[in-house]
């Protein structure tokens, strides 16, 4: 069982450990490259389980499943010997950003920015920047080979992920759904969701379009629209008299939110239909939730009142990160279940690994 917090001073914008580094957003917008595994070694040398502390931090592969560790970690800054690089992204600002297949996706009011990464056992730079989308956007989701991004009054897109050298994708996808104000999207499993006011609307793959047997409650409203290139109606279904500030899901449940109160359906799919379960109301211990992110067996709300972790069946929010946060990043570390739950504050961030 790990419980490990290790709080990192410094202002920064996103976080993102990938590949052995850790990507840093400055306040500048500056991309910073941090050696995040040799750093993890370094710290972990202090501290009399060095083998877990490193494992729980940067690599998770390799530790005995029994141990037990709870320690808070102290260090004083990022020590310059494992900056690996400082790179000018030209933008300023970011709404949201992730990392898929070694490339950098940004979303901000100018559009949704690619930079790939060069990386090839070491880190080696930044390709020249492209644009995927013209229009503002707000938050950018990669998964499947597929880009989504949510544009506000400007709809929802979906694109092809980054394509490098030798790269090989039949089903290529540039897909401009207008006609939704789209907030924010996600994944469930293999669908793309992307939230408005009044609630969720899924995107399939024609391969396997889904049908639902039913929609989500009275203000939420489902359409089933395609990612490929033969059909791509838009079917909204929704109650426009109530409005929700965002969503988010995992494989197997949808969350929404408003002020402080969340709701989940649990999701069972078959061949032909995704079965949508009975809401389940949450209320947090704060006022407003502003985002979320799921893993097993958890689910984590960013609210103004801080980072909150609870069961995702037996709902027990905890505070684990007290204090608003500028984001909010949830990863999972590999196999042997170890959870890192990133809070980026104004002057310092805050890891939790559970």
């Amino acid at each position: 069982m790990y419980d490990v917090r290790l709080s990192i001073p410094g202002s920064f914008d996103e976080v993102h450990p990938y590949m052995g580094y850790l990507f840093l957003l400055t306040d500048e917008f500056d991309l910073m490259v941090v050696d995040w595994r040799g750093w993890a070694e370094e710290i972990a040398s202090h501290y009399q389980q060095p083998a877990g502390v490193f494992d729980a931090l940067a690599d998770a592969h390799h530790r005995e499943k029994a141990l037990n560790l709870s320690l808070t970690l102290e260090v004083d800054s990022i020590p310059d010997q494992f900056i690996v690089s400082t790179e000018s992204l030209g933008i300023g600002s970011c709404a949201h950003w992730d990392i898929y297949n070694s490339v950098l996706y940004i979303a901000n009011l100018t559009g949704l920015h690619v930079y790939p990464l060069l990386i090839n056992g070491t880190f080696e730079g930044v390709k020249e920047r492209t644009k995927y989308v013209e229009s503002p956007t707000f938050d950018v989701s990669p998964k499947w080979g597929i880009v989504t991004t949510a544009a506000g009054d400007q709809g929802f897109f979906a694109q092809a992920a980054y394509l490098w050298e030798g790269d090989f994708r039949p089903d290529f996808v540039n897909r401009h759904f207008d006609g939704i104000e789209a907030h924010s999207s996600t994944w469930l499993s293999d669908k793309a969701l992307a939230f408005t006011e009044t609630g969720a609307q899924i995107f399939t793959n024609e391969f396997g379009p889904a049908k639902l047997s039913r929609q989500i409650g009275r203000a939420e409203g489902i359409a089933i629209s395609s990612f490929g290139t033969r059909q791509g109606s838009i079917e909204p279904t929704v109650d426009q008299d109530v409005t929700f500030a965002g969503g988010f899901a995992s494989n197997q449940s949808i969350y929404v939110f408003a002020g402080n109160r969340a709701t989940r359906y649990k999701v069972a799919s078959d061949n032909e239909h995704d079965m949508l379960g009975e809401p389940r109301h949450f209320e947090l211990p704060c006022r407003e939730i502003t985002g979320g992110a799921t893993f097993r067996p958890g689910v984590v709300f960013d609210t103004d009142a801080g980072t909150f972790h609870s069961d995702a069946l037996n709902f027990n929010p905890t505070l684990v990160s007290p204090g608003e946060n500028v984001s909010l990043r949830v990863f999972r570390r590999s196999y042997d279940h170890v959870y890192q739950i990133w809070s980026v504050k104004d002057d310092h961030i805050e890891l939790v690994v559970l």
